[in-house]
Order: C-alpha cells, then sequence, then structure tokens
C-alpha cells in the first residue's frame, strides 16, 4: 500500500492449521499491545485456511546491527531490558500456560534425546543417566524457586527489531524496540528472560558485560516492584 507516495509493506504469515496454531500469536500480541510493547499488528486473519496479514516492522533485528567483533552495544541491549521489564509488569496469573516443572522436564530432555543420542549416536549408561537426571532436578529446583511473570522463552537480540518505523501499537509510551516470535510465550520463572538474553546462543560476550547489563536489570526491576529479590 501506498501512503502520501511513502510505500508501506505488510508482512503475509502463512500457517496451514495443520502445521501450527494461530490463536496463541493473536492472543500473545494482544497481551503485548496493551503492555505497550510493539508487535506486529494483525491486520486480517483467515483463521481457516491460516493465513494473516501483518504489519512490518522492519528489516533488521537487534543481531543483524550488532557487531559481534566490536564492543559490546550497551545501549541496544538497556533497551532489550527496558523493554523486558515493561513485559514483565504486565503479568497476570491464569492467562499464560504455566511453566511447571513437567515443562522444565520436557524442555531438559530435548539434550539427551536429541543432542546426545540423534546427533551424537551416543548411549547414556544407567550412571551417566543418573547424573544427567540429578543435574536436571537441580535446574528444575532453582529455575522454579523465583516467582512466575510473564515470560517471552525467546528473548534473543535476533527475535528484537531495531526500526524508526513509529510504534504500530499507537501507544506513545510503547518501547521502540519490536519484538517477535512470542507465540510460545508462559508464566514463569522471572529469571529466565534476562538469561536468554545475555546467554544467548548466537552472540557471546564477556563475563563483565553480562554481570554489568543483568545488575542494571536488577536495579530497574527492583524499582518499578517487581520480585527479582534483594540481592
Amino acid at each position: 500500500s501506498v501512503v502520501a507516495g511513502t510505500p508501506t509493506t505488510r508482512i503475509i504469515m502463512d500457517a496451514p492449521p495443520d502445521k501450527g496454531e494461530c490463536k496463541p500469536f493473536v492472543a500473545v500480541a494482544d497481551l503485548m499491545t496493551h503492555a505497550g510493547l510493539k508487535v506486529p499488528e494483525v491486520l486480517a486473519w483467515d483463521e481457516a485456511n491460516g493465513f494473516m496479514l501483518l504489519s512490518d516492522l522492519g528489516t533488521h533485528t537487534m543481531k543483524d546491527v550488532i557487531q559481534p567483533d566490536g564492543p559490546p552495544p550497551l545501549g541496544l541491549y538497556l533497551d532489550a531490558v527496558e523493554t523486558l521489564i515493561q513485559w514483565q509488569l504486565a503479568s497476570r496469573e491464569g492467562v499464560l500456560p504455566p511453566y511447571d516443572r513437567a515443562f522444565v522436564m520436557r524442555e531438559l530432555e530435548l539434550f539427551p534425546q536429541w543432542y546426545v543420542g540423534e546427533y551424537r549416536k551416543f548411549n547414556l549408561d544407567a550412571a551417566q543417566r543418573q547424573v544427567l537426571d540429578k543435574s536436571f532436578a537441580a535446574i528444575a529446583d532453582k529455575a522454579l524457586s523465583w516467582p512466575n511473570v510473564f515470560m517471552h522463552r525467546d528473548f534473543m537480540p535476533r527475535n528484537l527489531m531495531v526500526s524508526d518505523a513509529a510504534p504500530v501499537t499507537g501507544n506513545p509510551s510503547a518501547t521502540h524496540l519490536g519484538v517477535l516470535d512470542f507465540q510460545d510465550a508462559v508464566y514463569g520463572p522471572i529469571t529466565y528472560d534476562i538469561a536468554s538474553l545475555l546467554r544467548d546462543a548466537f552472540l557471546t560476550w564477556e563475563e563483565d558485560f553480562c554481570l554489568d547489563v543483568t545488575i542494571r536489570y536488577w536495579s530497574k526491576a527492583r524499582k518499578v516492584g517487581l520480585p527479582v529479590g534483594d540481592d
């Protein structure tokens, strides 16, 4: 479409109902919009055939504009922190699926099933499996000891959009980083998404930088009343 001579792009989503469910995407997009986040706007939805017309948040993800060999972009990461805090502040129990022990264990089990078994073709013996099970239990205990908030589950630079466009939400207080790939959002540990942001599978930073951003997140979150603890 063209508005006053300026072309406006749209995104077409093709998600056949037998391959995936679009309702979580629409529901979480609505939650995020009401939280003041910038997300793709659902302009039209042919639910029966799995087609959706979305607004376009631009062409560059946060990961695209980061130079992995250069200094870590503190400003961008603090923008991501502000976006995350805004999302967490909107949290309400009973709205999103719970990230409970069964959920955690299913995700952890992907490691022995797909990496160890399928990719490495290695069979764990009973003693090795016992060590793994004990480790998984400790991880689950630690994660589930934290208070729950709205959790994106894949909050990392490749799912955050950097754009000069005006917020599509129409909310003047909306953060300027766009958010994508949020359809798997759950209600889970407050520590999860900040860890996803800084322990990214695609970018690695020095420990000092990761700690610096984490502490800044903790300080900002604590000031606005999020349950991040006193340490």
